[in-house]
């Protein structure tokens, strides 16, 4: 879809105020906007490690996009959790770190901190309220959590991506609105029903994956929430992928790719790399949960499968088989 689409949110509830000034930036060779914006109907945003729309009146970015490279990944700069608000919003659209405390709601990141470890600024910058809006914690600590995890392996494999991530006001009751899951704090920040991230490589063939979750402990696995980029446009009223002709950009956004290469992309960092041949060396062997696909050291107290055991002579190996490392062992 080529026409940008105003949104008016009409439930009694979640009712839309006047839309936010739209700020003016040159953003045509913008790295994090490669494929276009996707909508300039409110306050955009462009910092180093990413790019963002940002609606005063839901106190919520409508998109967030980021290019992310193997090198970003393999960057040493740790978490800075200097959550705070955004010093380029005005004031009465800001979201606060009051509006969340006590909300039963996450700070959810939209460009995730793991992903922004290219330097210092730019890992604290992705710590701006203006980057999150509330997520359940089901969602933010669980499937979400693995599927950024799923993202930043696939861009390893490939060398690069595209990722363009957001909150969506679903009509949840069939009235015929789109509905919030409430407002929290005095400032009353929108609470999104779902939220999309779309994945976009270009290796040859231009692909876009793009998964919607709703806004709570998702039941079933990554796979179930896979949908065609169309889908999430129709939902949101946004326009991916507009720098590209309308019959290539139609093309991908409707079709929906195999998630096999998705899924199953593993690779280790040179860090990694360099543990897992001292691990190696060591005959050390890893015990995989095939159910929880997360793999531990032998001795790991939270290892208790017996019966559903799957063994590694190597991290690599369990890694390149879709496990994930134990984070208490850290195996």
């Amino acid at each position: 879809m080529k026409k940008l689409s105003i949104f008016l949110f009409l439930l009694f509830s979640c009712t839309s105020q006047p839309a936010a000034q739209t700020d003016t930036f040159s953003t045509q060779t913008n790295e994090h906007l490669y494929w276009g914006l996707p909508s300039i109907d409110g306050q955009v945003i462009i910092r180093e490690g990413y790019a963002l729309l940002h609606d005063g009146n839901k106190k919520i970015p409508l998109w967030v996009s980021y290019h992310l490279t193997k090198q970003d990944l393999t960057g040493t700069t740790g978490r800075t959790d200097n959550f705070r608000p955004d010093p380029q919003i005005p004031s009465n659209n800001q979201a606060k770190l009051s509006d969340y405390y006590k909300s039963g709601y996450d700070r959810g990141h939209l460009a995730p901190a793991g992903d922004m470890k290219r330097s210092r600024k730019v890992m604290s910058e992705s710590f701006f309220l203006s980057n999150m809006c509330p997520q359940e914690a089901g969602l933010n600590r669980g499937k979400w959590r693995i599927l950024e995890e799923k993202t930043r392996d696939f861009t390893l494999t490939k060398g690069e991506s595209w990722i363009i991530t957001g909150p969506v006001f679903m009509d949840i009751d069939g009235d015929g609105n789109k509905d919030c899951l409430g407002k929290i704090g005095s400032g009353k920040v929108w609470v999104p029903t779902h939220y999309y991230k779309i994945i976009i490589a270009k290796n040859g063939d231009i692909k876009a994956i793009s998964f919607l979750m709703p806004n709570r402990k998702p039941a079933g696995d990554i796979e179930d929430y896979q949908v065609p980029v169309d889908s999430i446009e129709k939902l949101t009223g946004l326009d991916f992928l507009n720098k590209l002709p309308d019959d290539i950009e139609n093309k991908i956004e409707a079709h929906k790719p195999s998630l096999t290469g998705f899924l199953s992309a593993a690779i280790l960092s040179p860090i990694l790399q360099k543990e897992e041949t001292k691990q190696t060396n060591s005959g050390r062997i890893y015990h995989g949960n095939t159910k929880s696909k997360i793999f531990h050291s032998s001795s790991c107290r939270y290892y208790n499968c017996k019966n559903c055991t799957r063994v590694f002579n190597s991290r690599e190996e369990a890694i390149n088989a879709g496990y994930r490392p134990c984070k208490v062992c850290n195996p």
